[in-house]
């Protein structure tokens, strides 16, 4: 069954004054509303966008939030901003009642606008509990100030402002840990590639793992956590894999007896080679290479 639009309670708290009435509405960030909105039953907030930054700070209730293609679960303590141009909608989860403060800003300052959209903090939208705790404390004294029936228009501005800082702060430090990883995953994909050319060189010596972590310049435990993370295998397995691919050109190229292409493989023992092979391969070195 589809579910009904949502009716808001909408309790506005605060509303910008006018440039005539106060200089500092000239000033951005500018404080459009903070309004109080409840919803209650079942309900869906249909699609829509703004021309400025929209700030949804939770609570009570939960509710499943829309941005773009994305979806994500919203319950107390969560802090949701849509910039502007950004699709986003809502919709009720099990009848909760539902409860959320919304800040509109201007910021009249597209220099700024431009800027963050360039930084890469525009796909930045949720703010989970756990770690915005310094925007739910500015954002908590904003609030208590906006409810004041002798509001005071220089603090709510600097409370605005101090609540972007923070908030461009938090988002600075999520775009250097994304670049970061970036940079580690990087690192470790040369690892691996260096890792596995040396293991293609030099299958056909005997190799232990300290050998080929030694040349990659790791321990052996750091090594072996490393390539397999990043090339879904250990090095052992590997090194087994690309020791039965020589053996299997050699049957195929070279009239070596098996014994001595299980040597130049990089296996001491043929009992062992041709377990090995037979389990890889689903059938013994001398069938595979009658089968040439």
């Amino acid at each position: 069954m589809k579910k009904p639009t949502a009716k808001v309670k909408a309790t506005l708290l605060y509303t910008a004054p006018s440039w005539k009435e106060n200089s500092l509405s000239t000033v951005p960030p500018r404080l459009n509303y903070l309004a109080k909105h409840e919803l209650s039953g079942d309900w869906v907030v249909p699609l829509q966008k703004s021309d400025n930054y929209t700030i949804s700070y939770i609570q009570e209730g939960k509710a499943i939030i829309k941005i773009g293609k994305k979806r994500f679960k919203a319950e107390k303590g969560c802090i949701f901003i849509y910039k502007p141009h950004q699709i986003y909608g809502g919709e009720s989860v099990k009848n909760y009642h539902y409860q959320t403060i919304s800040i509109q800003v201007d910021f009249a300052d597209e220099e700024f606008h431009h800027k963050a959209i360039k930084s890469g903090w525009k796909d930045i939208n949720y703010f989970p509990p756990e770690d915005n705790w310094k925007m739910r404390k500015v954002l908590d004294v904003l609030v208590k100030e906006a409810e004041k029936k002798d509001k005071n228009p220089l603090l709510i501005k600097n409370y605005l402002m101090e609540l972007f800082a923070v908030i461009n702060e938090y988002i600075e430090n999520k775009l250097k840990s994304k670049k970061g990883k970036k940079k580690g995953n990087s690192l470790m994909a040369e690892t691996c590639l260096k890792a596995k050319a040396f293991m293609e060189n030099n299958c056909g010596r005997r190799l232990l793992i300290r050998d080929i972590a030694s040349e990659v310049s790791l321990s052996p435990f750091r090594f072996a956590h490393i390539f397999k993370e990043y090339a879904g295998v250990a090095p052992v397995e590997y090194l087994i894999k690309t020791r039965i691919d020589k053996a299997k050109k050699l049957l195929k190229t070279t009239e070596k007896t098996v014994s001595e292409i299980a040597d130049a493989s990089g296996f001491s023992d043929q009992n062992y080679f041709t377990r090995i092979f037979k389990k890889l391969e689903k059938i013994t070195p001398s069938e595979y290479r009658a089968s040439k």
